[in-house]
């Protein structure tokens, strides 16, 4: 391969693989926590008996995007904050996650969630108690 045709293959290259990353950062890496707002800082879900807690986040789009029902995805860990599920799921009050007596309820697009952690999650108050 000549020289004159080296430079534009490798600058295209470099474009294109900027594009895909870029486009993989903005649309597809959950990075943001929900919420993101000025009043709030990132709000941890614990479960009733605090042996579990779950941390939601948004891509950078997503968290931009004035949504009616904000998605992301929902991460379950223990308390030794080891990651022991990941859903995509809604993620405003309306919809969950919801703390059962021994299950934890995620609402998603394609199909709902139940799981069942290692250990109850504890008992709440109330029936179905979600994380707001």
């Amino acid at each position: 391969m000549t020289s004159k045709l080296k430079k534009p293959l490798k600058i295209l290259t470099i474009t294109i693989a900027l594009f895909f990353a870029i486009w993989f950062l903005i649309f597809k890496w959950h990075i943001v926590p929900y919420p993101l707002n000025d009043e709030y800082s990132e709000r941890i879900c614990y479960s009733p008996n605090h042996e579990f807690y779950i941390k939601r986040y948004q891509t950078i789009f997503e968290s931009g995007s004035d949504q009616l029902y904000a998605k992301g995805i929902a991460v379950l860990y223990n308390k030794k904050g080891k990651k022991l599920y990941k859903a995509t799921t809604y993620l405003s009050g309306m919809f969950g996650p919801y703390w059962g007596d021994s299950s934890i309820f995620f609402e998603g697009d394609e199909r709902d969630f139940y799981i069942k952690p290692p250990s109850s999650p504890g008992k709440h108050s109330e029936l179905n108690k979600g994380c707001f």
